[in-house]
């Protein structure tokens, strides 16, 4: 899981890989804005919720559902 505001140090640790580690690849995506794009098609609550809310939770539930 990524965070919006994690993204600039992801690049950085995809690069230092990338720097010292023979014949490694790396690939880093920035999901959010396409996920939060999409939040008013397939989420119930019509509230700006961020931290535990609808999306959140759900995005969670996905990755890890014996949680």
């Amino acid at each position: 899981m990524g965070h919006g505001g994690n993204h600039a140090s992801m690049q950085v640790v995809a690069q230092q890989l990338v720097d010292e580690i023979e014949d490694i690849q790396t690939l880093m995506l920035n999901w959010l804005p396409m996920a939060v794009k999409h939040y008013g098609e397939i989420l119930t609550s019509k509230k700006n919720e961020g931290h535990a809310g609808e999306g959140e939770t759900s995005r969670l539930l996905l990755s890890i559902p014996s949680w």
